[in-house]
C-alpha cells in the first residue's frame, strides 16, 4: 500500500497469484475505488511499490525470476500512468529487484532480494536509474556486504535508507543448500543530492524483517514489524568516527506527525502497529 505524494489516493498491490497481480487505486477522501488494472506478469514483491515526486506516474518492481534463481534480461521495473494504469516506462534492474523509490532528479533506486549462494550476491549495491530512460547511473555501495531488501525515500525526495545489516552465507549439509546468515541488523541513510551517506543505525534486532520509511522531510525514521521503532535523524553528516556508531535517540510513536513535539523519557519500541504508507500485499 502506497499514499500518493499529495495524500489523497492510495495504491494497493493485490496479488492473485504467485506471479499475477492487481493495482487498486482508492480516492481517501471517498473511499472508492477509481481505477484498477492487472499487473505484468512476474514474481510479486510485498515493498515493491512507489510514487513519483508530483504523483503523475506509480513505480512497481516485478522480479522477473523466482526467489535465488539468477536475474534475467526481462523488465522488472514498471511505470503505470496514475490516471489510465498505462505502462509510460519500463526497464530491466540486473537484480533479483526488491524495493524501489524514487529521488531528486526522477532517479530510481532499486535494491537486491536475492539469497545469498555460496559464491554469489554476498555485495549488491543499490542501483540508481533514470526514470524515463532506465539507464544506470550510479550504484552505491553498504557496509561490506551489500545494500538489500528494502528502500525507501522521504516524499520531498532529498533523503532515503535502505538496509544495510551485514550477512553471511551458511550451508544446510543435511539438505546440501546455502542459506542466508543474519550477522547484525542496520539502516543507512543517504542524502540523494550528492549520495553522500548521512548516517548508520546501531544494530537493531529485527530490523531486517521490519519495513523501513522515511518521514515526508527524512527528519525521521520508522521501522514497522519485528522492531518498531521511531528514530530521529541528524540534519547533517556525521564525522566519520560517528558514521557507523551513531545511535538513534528517542522519537514519537508511530502515527504521530512529524512536527509533532513528543518527548519520551526512554527509547521505545511499538509493537504490532500498521504505519502509514507501509508497503503490502494483500
Amino acid at each position: 500500500m502506497e499514499v500518493s505524494p499529495k495524500g489523497d489516493v492510495v495504491a494497493i498491490l493485490w496479488a492473485k497469484t504467485m506471479v499475477r497481480g492487481r493495482i487498486d487505486l482508492y480516492d481517501l477522501s471517498s473511499g472508492k475505488c477509481v481505477r484498477s488494472w492487472d499487473t505484468p506478469v512476474g514474481w510479486m514483491m510485498n515493498h515493491g511499490l512507489a510514487w513519483d515526486r508530483d504523483g503523475k506516474l506509480l513505480l512497481l518492481s516485478i522480479a522477473n525470476e523466482p526467489g535465488c534463481a539468477s536475474p534475467s534480461s526481462h523488465p522488472d521495473v514498471f511505470a503505470f500512468d496514475a490516471d489510465s494504469g498505462s505502462t509510460k516506462h519500463k526497464f530491466t534492474s540486473g537484480l533479483l529487484v526488491g524495493g524501489i523509490a524514487v529521488v531528486l532528479g526522477d532517479r530510481v533506486l532499486a535494491v537486491d532480494d536475492n539469497c545469498l549462494g555460496v559464491f554469489r550476491h554476498h555485495d549488491p549495491k543499490l542501483r540508481v536509474f533514470d526514470l524515463f530512460g532506465g539507464k544506470k547511473v550510479r550504484e552505491i555501495s553498504g557496509r561490506g556486504s551489500g545494500v538489500r531488501y528494502v528502500v525507501s525515500s522521504s516524499a520531498d525526495g532529498r533523503r532515503f535508507l535502505a538496509f544495510t545489516g551485514k550477512m553471511k552465507a551458511g550451508f544446510d549439509w543435511s539438505d546440501m543448500v546455502p542459506y542466508d546468515r543474519v550477522v547484525d541488523e542496520t539502516f543507512s541513510v543517504w542524502s540523494a543530492a550528492d549520495y553522500s551517506g548521512i548516517a548508520t543505525s546501531q544494530n537493531i534486532l529485527g530490523v531486517k524483517d521490519s519495513d523501513l520509511r522515511l518521514s515526508a522531510h527524512g527528519r525521521y525514521a520508522v521501522s514497522c514489524g519485528e522492531a518498531s521503532f521511531v528514530y530521529e535523524l541528524p540534519q547533517n553528516r556525521l564525522p566519520a568516527k560517528q558514521h557507523v556508531s551513531y545511535g538513534v535517540t528517542p522519537g514519537m510513536h508511530c502515527g504521530a506527525k512529524e512536527d509533532s513535539q513528543v518527548t519520551l523519557p526512554i527509547f521505545r519500541a511499538i509493537r504490532r502497529v500498521v504505519c502509514p504508507s507501509r508497503s503490502l500485499i494483500m
